[in-house]
C-alpha cells in the first residue's frame, strides 16, 4: 500500500509539472510571448492573448475594412508598390541628392527600411479583400516575423545616426527578462520583472478565459476596444476626398514614372526638383486651393465643402505654406514676384 501510495504521489506531482505548471499556463507566460516577440516570433504574443481578445481584434480588422474604400486603399498601395521599386532601383541617387547630404544614412539602414515597406506593400494587406480575409496569426508568424530581423537593423542604424539607444537597446534589453512569480492567488498574481540596466519592478497578473494577462491590460481592454470601434465608425469616404486622391495619385505617378526613367545622377535631380516646382505644396509654389464651388454654383471635383473639418484642415496647411514675398513700386504695386526657397 505504501509503494502503491508513493507511485500515486509521484505520477500526480509528474502531471502537475507537466501539465499545472506549464509555461503556457503560469502566470508569467505573457511576458515569456512577450520576450519571444522581441526575439522574432510576434505570433507569440497573439497566442497569450485570450481568445475573446483576438476575436475582438479580428473584429476591428473587418470593421475596419469594411468602411475602406477599395478605390482609395488598394490604389495607395499599388502608388506604394512603384514608390519602394524607385527607392529600390535609384538607391545611389538617392543617398547622393543634395538635400540629404547633411543628413547621414546609413546605406544598410536604408536597405532595411526600403526592405519593410516593400514587403508591407506587397503583403496580404495591399487590397481591401486582402484586409477581409486576413489570417493574423499568420501574417505575424509570415510577413510580421520576417521583418523583425529588418526592422531592428533598421532602428540601429537610426540611433546610431542620432547617437541614441531608443528602441534598438529596449528590444535588447527585453530579449533576456527574467521573470520570478511572487504570488499566487486563485486568478490573481503578482510577477516580478527584471530587465537588464533597469529597477525591477512587480506587475499584477489576472487569468482570463484560462491566459494570464496584465490587470492593466484586463481593465482598460473594454473601453480601449469600444474606443477603436467608435474612431473606425466614424471613417467616411466623401467622393470629393476619393476625387481629390486621384488626382493626387496621378501626379504622383507621373514624378515616379520620371525618377525611374533616369539614367543619372544629375537626370534624377532634375526630374525631382522639376516635380517640386510642378506639384503644388511642395516647397516651391504656395498651393492653391480648388474654389469649393465652380460659376454654375455646383461642388467642384477634390473640392470640399465651406466649413467641413476637410476645409479647415486645408486652410491650416495654406498658412503653413511658404509664403510669396515681392518689393512694392512706388504706387504699393508688386513687382517681380519670387517664391521663398
Amino acid at each position: 500500500m505504501k509503494l502503491h501510495s508513493k507511485v500515486y504521489q509521484i505520477i500526480t506531482l509528474a502531471t502537475f509539472i507537466l501539465t499545472g505548471c506549464s509555461s503556457s499556463e503560469q502566470p508569467d507566460a505573457m511576458v515569456h510571448a512577450a520576450v519571444e516577440a522581441a526575439n522574432g516570433k510576434p505570433q507569440a504574443l497573439w497566442a497569450s492573448l485570450p481568445a475573446s481578445y483576438q476575436n475582438d481584434v479580428k473584429g476591428l480588422v473587418t470593421a475596419l475594412a469594411e468602411k475602406l474604400d477599395p478605390k482609395v486603399w488598394d490604389e495607395a498601395f499599388l502608388l506604394a508598390q512603384k514608390a519602394t521599386k524607385v527607392a529600390q532601383d535609384k538607391k545611389d541617387f538617392i543617398l547622393q541628392m543634395p538635400q540629404l547630404q547633411m543628413v547621414k544614412i546609413d546605406p544598410d539602414g536604408y536597405d532595411a527600411m526600403v526592405k519593410i515597406l516593400t514587403t508591407l506593400a506587397n503583403s496580404e494587406v495591399k487590397t481591401v479583400a486582402g484586409l477581409k480575409a486576413i489570417d493574423i496569426e499568420n501574417f505575424l508568424s509570415g510577413t510580421i516575423s520576417g521583418l523583425m530581423s529588418d526592422l531592428i537593423k533598421a532602428s540601429k542604424a537610426a540611433a546610431k545616426a542620432k547617437k541614441a539607444t531608443g528602441v534598438v537597446s529596449n528590444l535588447d534589453k527585453f530579449k533576456s527578462a527574467k521573470t520570478t512569480v511572487v504570488s499566487v492567488d486563485g486568478d490573481k498574481a503578482v510577477v516580478k520583472i527584471e530587465i537588464e540596466g533597469e529597477k525591477p519592478t512587480e506587475e499584477e497578473f489576472v487569468k482570463v478565459e484560462g491566459k494570464w494577462i496584465p490587470k492593466k491590460l484586463a481593465d482598460s481592454w473594454a473601453a480601449s476596444i469600444e474606443r477603436a470601434k467608435a474612431s473606425i465608425a466614424k471613417i467616411k469616404f466623401e467622393p470629393q476626398m476619393i476625387t481629390m486622391f486621384q488626382q493626387m495619385k496621378t501626379k504622383i505617378e507621373e514624378v515616379l514614372d520620371k525618377l525611374a526613367a533616369t539614367k543619372t545622377k544629375d537626370e534624377f535631380n532634375a526630374a525631382l526638383t522639376q516635380a517640386m516646382q510642378a506639384m503644388p505644396g511642395l516647397g516651391v509654389h504656395r498651393a492653391t486651393p480648388i474654389p469649393a464651388k465652380g460659376p454654375d454654383g455646383a461642388m467642384q471635383p477634390g473640392a470640399f465643402p465651406p466649413g467641413s473639418k476637410e476645409a479647415k484642415m486645408m486652410k491650416k496647411m495654406m498658412k503653413k505654406a511658404p509664403k510669396v514675398k515681392g518689393k512694392k513700386g512706388k504706387k504699393g504695386k508688386k513687382k517681380k514676384v519670387k517664391a521663398t526657397p
